[in-house]
C-alpha cells in the first residue's frame, strides 16, 4: 500500500487508532491491579495494530522520519505519531498514564530477582545431584555470573533436590561471608510435565564394552579411566572422584583380599570376549576395596573374564555385569511399531517381526491419524504414521538415512496430533511434587503449557497452598502453546508474578527449525507488549559448554539473547567458562549500544 501524501498517511493512522480503541475491551474484573489491566490492554492493542501494519506503511513513515510505534505502549506511540502528522484532536481513549518501562522492570525483579549488573540478562544454569557435589565448580558458576539455579524435577527425587538446594545455599553463604558474592541466588524448579518418552526395552546379556577413543592415526587419544571394586564398595565414593568428560566404567570382582595387594603401577592382564589381549593399569588406590585403573585399548568383558597379575599371584573374576537394553536400530524406509501399553518391553527387529517400542503416555496418541508426523530423540528420528489400531501404531521411518539407535527414556513429539486435548500440563506427579517445590523454591516452571486452562488449574492449586505470590514461568514448547500464546499471556497476567520461557528444544521439533526463528521473535514481541519477563532456553552456546569452542551461529544467537531477561544454560564440562563468556560478551555489546559505537572501535582502544 503506497500512501501518496502526509495527509493520507495521517488519515490512515487515525483509522488504525480508532480501530484499536474499538477493539480495546479488557475484562478489568479479571485483574487485581491497574498495572495488570494496562498490560493486558496494551497487548490487545499490539495484536490489533499488527493487523494493519504493512511493509509499505513502515516505509512511508520512514520517509517522513517517523517510527510507527513502540510495542510497550502502543496507544501513546500512535498518539505521538498523529500529533507529528498534524492531528491535534484525537478520539477519547481510556489510556492509563502508566510507565511501561517501570512496570516491566518491576516484574523482572519480582519474578527473576533484582540483578545488580545491568549489562546482561540473568543467567540460569541447570544443576543436578552430581555437579553440586563439587564446591569449586559451583563457586565458579556463582562468581562468573549465575544468578538462578535450575533443578529439573523430571530427574531425581525430593531427597536429592533438598541436598542440591542445601549445598547451593551453603556455598552461596560461604562466598557472601567472604565478600565475594552480593547477589541473592534464586532456585528455579521445573515441574516435569507430561513429557512423552520411550518405555522400557527388553534386557539382554551382552559383554561390557569399554570404548577408548582413537586419534587420526589409530592410536588411543587418551586412556579410558574407571574402577575395579568388590561388590561391597560404597558407590557414592566414586561419583566425586571423576573429573573426566566420559562417565567412568565400574567393574565388580569377587576377591577382596587380592584387590588389597594392588598398588599404583600394577598391571592386570586379561583376554577379552574377542580373545584380544588387554591390560588394566592401576592409577591409584581409593581404598582396600577399590582401585582406579586406566586402559588404552577398547575391550569387551563378560562375567567369565579373568584379570591376572602373575607377579603377585592375583586372580580376579569379573562379575555383576548386568543385562542391558537390546539394540533397536532404525533408518529411512524401516517400519516401527509403537505399543500403547506403557509396560510392554521394546524389542529389536527379527525375521518375523518389525522392531517395536512402548511409550510412557499412551493417551497422548488418542488423536493420532495416518500421515501424522512423529519425532523421537529430539528429532534425530522422524517417522510418519502408517496405520493406527487399539494396541499399537505402525510408523514408517523417514529419517535418518543412516541407522540410529532408539534408547529408553528418549523424548517423543507428536506435533500434528492434538496432544493437548487429552494430556493436561499438570500431571499427578507434578501435583505431588508441588508440595515440596512450593516450599523450597523461589520460582516454579510449568512445563508443556498448552492452553490458558493449564494456568487456571495451577492458580487453584496455588490458592490451596496459600502461595499465590509464587513466581510462575510458563514454558512454551509445543505447537498448541504457540497457537494459544496470546490467551496464555492474558491469563498469565492475572498472576502476581508471571513470566514465559521459550523452550527451543521441543519447540523446534514441533514447529520445524525454519518456523522457530520467526516464532521466537514473535513471542518476544508479545511479551514485551505485555511487559512480562521472558527467558530464552536451550542450545545457548551449547558447543562452547560441551567442547570449549563456540560456533559462529552460537555467537549470533547470543547477540539475539541479549534482548531477553534471562538466558538458560544446560550442562557441560566448560560451563564455568561459558557463563563468564556470556557475561563479558554481553557487557561489551551493551556498552557499544549505549555509546552508539561499533564493538570494533571499543576493542581497538586497547
Amino acid at each position: 500500500m503506497l500512501l501518496p501524501s502526509k495527509g493520507a498517511l495521517a488519515t490512515y493512522i487515525s483509522s488504525v487508532y480508532q480501530a484499536i480503541l474499538e477493539k480495546n475491551k479488557v475484562e478489568k474484573n479479571h485483574y487485581s491491579s491497574s498495572e495488570q489491566t494496562f498490560s493486558a490492554a496494551n497487548l490487545l492493542n499490539f495484536i490489533e495494530l499488527k493487523k494493519h501494519v504493512t511493509t509499505s506503511l513502515i516505509d512511508e513513515l520512514n520517509q517522513f522520519g517517523f517510527v510507527l510505534f513502540s510495542e510497550d505502549n502502543v496507544l501513546s506511540s500512535l498518539e505521538k505519531t498523529l500529533l507529528n502528522l498534524g492531528i491535534k484532536r484525537l478520539p477519547k481513549s481510556n489510556y492509563l498514564p502508566l510507565n511501561p518501562q517501570l512496570i516491566a522492570k518491576q516484574r523482572v525483579n519480582g519474578v527473576l530477582g533484582d540483578i545488580k549488573n545491568t549489562f546482561h540478562p540473568h543467567i540460569m544454569v541447570t544443576i543436578d545431584s552430581q555437579i553440586v557435589m563439587d564446591d569449586r565448580v559451583i563457586e565458579q558458576f556463582l562468581l562468573n555470573g549465575m544468578s538462578i539455579a535450575r533443578i529439573n524435577c523430571a530427574y531425581d527425587s525430593e531427597s536429592e533436590w533438598r541436598n542440591i538446594i542445601n549445598r547451593l545455599r551453603k556455598i552461596e553463604y560461604g562466598l557472601r561471608q567472604q565478600g565475594k558474592y552480593k547477589k541473592q541466588l534464586k532456585i528455579y524448579m521445573d515441574l516435569a510435565g507430561p513429557k512423552i518418552r520411550i518405555g522400557p526395552i527388553k534386557k539382554v546379556s551382552t559383554p561390557l564394552k569399554i570404548k577408548v577413543k582413537k586419534d587420526a592415526f589409530g592410536k588411543a587419544s587418551r586412556a579410558r579411566m574407571g574402577f575395579i571394586c568388590t561388590n561391597h564398595i560404597d558407590r557414592t565414593l566414586l561419583s566425586t572422584t571423576n573429573s573426566d568428560e566420559e562417565c567412568p566404567f565400574i567393574i565388580n570382582v569377587d576377591r577382596m583380599n587380592d584387590i588389597r595387594l594392588l598398588n599404583k603401577g600394577d598391571m592386570l592382564d586379561f583376554q577379552d570376549y574377542r580373545n584380544k589381549k588387554r591390560t588394566f593399569t592401576v592409577d591409584s588406590k581409593l581404598s582396600t576395596d577399590c582401585v582406579m585403573v586406566t586402559i588404552d585399548e577398547t575391550a569387551y568383558l563378560t562375567n567369565e573374564t579373568i584379570l591376572l597379575n602373575l607377579k603377585k599371584n592375583i586372580e580376579l573374576r569379573v562379575g555383576g555385569i548386568e543385562p542391558v537394553p537390546a539394540d533397536i536400530f532404525v533408518k529411512r524406509g524401516d517400519s516401527l511399531r509403537i505399543y500403547l501399553d506403557p509396560l510392554k518391553e521394546g524389542h529389536s527387529q527379527t525375521e518375523a517381526d518389525m522392531a517395536g517400542v512402548s511409550v510412557t503416555i499412551p493417551k497422548a496418541f488418542k488423536n493420532v491419524q495416518p500421515n501424522d508426523l512423529i519425532f523421537i530423540d529430539d528429532g534425530k528420528i522422524k517417522g510418519k504414521v502408517k496405520s493406527v489400531s487399539q494396541t499399537f501404531i505402525e510408523v514408517t521411518i523417514i529419517s535418518p538415512d543412516k541407522v540410529r539407535k532408539i534408547k529408553e527414556d528418549k523424548g517423543v513429539n507428536l506435533p500434528n496430533s492434538l496432544v493437548s486435548l487429552n494430556v493436561p500440563a499438570l500431571t499427578s506427579k507434578d501435583k505431588e511434587d508441588l508440595t515440596f517445590v512450593l516450599e523450597n523454591s523461589d520460582i516454579v516452571g510449568i512445563s508443556f503449557v498448552h492452553h490458558p486452562r493449564d494456568l487456571k488449574q495451577l492458580k487453584q492449586i496455588l490458592k490451596q497452598y496459600n502461595k499465590t505470590d509464587m513466581p510462575i514461568i510458563a514454558k512454551i514448547e509445543t505447537k498448541d502453546a504457540v497457537e494459544n500464546f496470546s490467551n496464555i499471556i492474558f491469563e498469565g497476567l492475572s498472576f502476581e508474578h508471571f513470566g514465559v520461557m521459550i523452550a527451543r528444544g521441543d519447540l523446534a521439533i514441533e514447529l520445524g527449525y525454519g518456523e522457530l526463528t520467526i516464532v521466537q521473535e514473535e513471542i518476544l514481541s508479545l511479551c514485551r507488549a505485555a511487559h512480562i519477563p521472558v527467558i530464552l532456553a536451550t542450545q545457548i552456546l551449547e558447543n562452547l559448554a560441551k567442547k570449549g569452542i563456540p560456533s559462529r551461529s552460537e555467537l549470533a544467537d547470543l547477540s539475539f539473547g541479549n534482548q531477553f531477561d534471562c538466558l538458560m544454560l544446560n550442562k557441560g564440562p566448560y560451563m564455568a567458562d561459558t557463563i563468564s563468556f556470556i557475561t563479558e560478551t554481553l557487557k561489551i555489546q551493551t556498552l557499544a549500544e549505549i555509546n552508539q559505537q561499533m564493538i570494533t572501535r571499543h576493542l581497538l582502544d586497547y
